[in-house]
Parts: C-alpha cells; structure tokens; sequence
C-alpha cells in the first residue's frame, strides 16, 4: 500500500510541475503575440516556496485579434488539461491493478 501511495504521489508532482510549467509557457506565448518581451523567472516566494512565473520586459505593441485569441485559448486548453488528465488516467490505472492484485489473493 505505502509503495503504491508513494508512486502515486510522485506522479501527481511531476503532472502538476508539468501542468504549472506549460500554463507558464502559454503567457510566453500569448505575450509574443502581443509583442511583449518575457522571460520565465523561478523565485522564492515569502522567501522559501518555490514558485515560477512570467516577468514582463516591455509594454504590448499590438492588439491581438479573435482568431489568435481564439488559437491561444485552444493551446490553454490543451497544454493544461493533457498532461493532468495523463497523470489522473495513470493514478487510476495503477489503483485498479494495486486493487486487481488485492482481490487475486482472496480468490
């Protein structure tokens, strides 16, 4: 039980490390369109989390239009949402074959 709930526990900081580092990486980008310089930036927030975010260098020097609001919005979308919906199906899987192996002893 201890091994699966390690495991499990692992997975789910990688997925949400991923999860947190793409979100980041979709501000870069919807920075770009807008024609704003950024760069990823790793802190220490109240001096002992860690945290990751996007730092602005300069002001928007263009609007952006429906269709790359609209192109950015289905990247958000699927760079959030994939990798955590991989790590959940992962979770699920090794619960069913931890609970399989359980139910294979009492037969």
């Amino acid at each position: 039980m201890s091994k699966f709930i390690l495991i499990g526990f692992g997975i789910l900081i990688a997925v949400l490390s991923l999860s947190i580092f793409q979100h980041e990486l979709i501000h870069s980008m919807v920075n770009e369109k807008a024609g704003v310089e950024s760069e990823l930036v790793f802190i220490a927030y109240d001096g002992w989390l860690p945290a990751m975010g996007i730092q602005r260098l300069n002001a928007p020097t263009k609007e952006i239009s429906n269709y790359d609001a609209l192109q950015l919005q289905n990247e958000i979308i699927n760079y959030n949402l994939f990798p955590s919906l991989i790590g959940i199906m992962v979770i699920m899987l090794l619960g069913f074959v931890y609970v399989g192996e359980k139910m294979g002893d009492k037969r």
